[in-house]
């Protein structure tokens, strides 16, 4: 039986691109003051925009699109 200080460490390679996992991470949300964040609804208008406008209480849309559910 091997102890921890016996056993061999695995060195595993990471490769994670944080810009582009920060850009997805604030596709849906709206920068407010002092690094505050609001959800947005997100959805991908007629012209290929995102919808900028604060979602609908519990709803993932905004008051517009909540019956997008």
């Amino acid at each position: 039986m091997q102890t921890r200080s016996q056993t061999k460490v695995i060195e595993l390679e990471v490769d994670i691109d944080f810009d582009n996992a920060s850009m997805h991470w604030n596709s849906n949300k709206k920068k407010l003051e002092n690094c505050c964040y609001q959800y947005v609804c997100g959805l991908t208008l007629k012209n290929g925009e995102f919808c900028k406008k604060k979602i609908y209480k519990n709803y993932p849309f905004c008051f517009f699109h909540k019956k997008c559910v």
